[in-house]
């Protein structure tokens, strides 16, 4: 499909166990073709540096789920400087574009540092479009995303599906390229992500092996997975974590679970201003106006004694 020149495709995820995966691989195997970019396990490492505005502005508006948006990011594989792309997904109700440039390592670094000089004399307008968000809504680098791949693909309908492992995060990291960059888990019990990709529509017999018609049924309802998800507490740095899992369960839009995350993280000594507006931003989400009028009071209050104490 394409609007106003955009090719746009449909994007399906659900969260799903190691078991329900284990069935849907063994199904898709035989039906469809393995990523050339895989390793002999069929896996490649993903690691995204996302950018947002300095309001927040990629953050609110899933939070409020704004039905067209945008979000900045620069994509690697493998820990590897050798591709490098800058990237623009853009969501228009139920569907999905994404614009794609490949960049020189120099470059990247230098969009990391938040410097975007001399992307407005470049060709492609992927770089106009970053320079001028760059420069009139102060987008930056905010959150590392890792994880392993295994993907599938056919060439029918350009259907691509994928199982996204070990999904780690790393808020306010920017070392995209550094391995050891610190990043944590965002689910306590094994989940994946699994992600149906297509242009028009998906094919009627991979739609039966996804639901699992015909064999061992794979559960694929957001609903029911929710239950899986815990905040893990048995870290070193709880009040970290807590804030990092309560801003990737707001990613996911499971605002219930971001909200205890978040109030976990209020209860740690290491509460933060950021944890007060993101659950208050949450709660206003879920119409719990008192309560979120009363976290934003709390950030601006927190926020004052910030400067009270850093300028005196």
């Amino acid at each position: 499909m394409i609007i106003r020149n955009i090719p746009l495709r449909h994007e399906l995820k659900y969260f799903i166990t190691p078991a329900e995966l284990n069935v849907l691989r063994s199904s898709l195997k035989p039906v469809m073709q393995l990523d050339p970019n895989g390793n002999e396990n069929n896996e490649y490492h993903i690691r995204s540096l996302y950018f947002d505005t300095i309001n927040d502005d990629a953050l609110e508006e899933k939070i409020a789920g704004v039905g067209n948006r945008k979000k900045y990011r620069i994509r690697i594989y493998n820990f590897s400087d050798r591709v490098i792309k800058l990237e623009c997904k853009s969501k228009y109700g139920d569907l999905i574009s994404k614009q794609s440039v490949s960049i020189p390592r120099e470059l990247a670094d230098q969009l990391i540092a938040g410097d975007p000089e001399g992307l407005q004399r470049m060709r492609h307008p992927l770089l106009h479009d970053v320079y001028r968000e760059m420069k009139t809504r102060l987008l930056r680098p905010v959150v590392i995303v890792d994880y392993i791949r295994e993907a599938y693909i056919h060439p029918a309908e350009e259907v691509r599906i994928t199982f996204d492992k070990q999904i780690r995060t790393g808020l306010y990291q920017t070392a995209m390229f550094d391995a050891s960059t610190p990043t944590y888990p965002v689910f306590d019990d094994p989940v994946e992500v699994l992600e149906v990709k297509y242009d028009e529509f998906l094919p009627t017999y991979m739609q039966a092996i996804l639901s699992g018609e015909g064999g061992q049924t794979a559960d694929l309802r957001l609903e029911e997975a929710t239950g899986k998800l815990k905040v893990t507490l048995a870290k070193t740095d709880v009040s970290s974590l807590c804030l990092m899992t309560g801003a990737a369960h707001v990613q996911m839009g499971d605002y219930d679970s971001a909200i205890d995350s978040l109030t976990a993280c209020l209860k740690t000594d290491g509460g933060t201003v950021f944890a007060n507006y993101l659950r208050g931003s949450c709660l206003l989400t879920a119409e719990r106006y008192e309560e979120a009028l009363a976290d934003f009071d709390a950030a601006i209050a927190a926020g004052e004694e910030v400067e009270k104490s850093t300028y005196g």
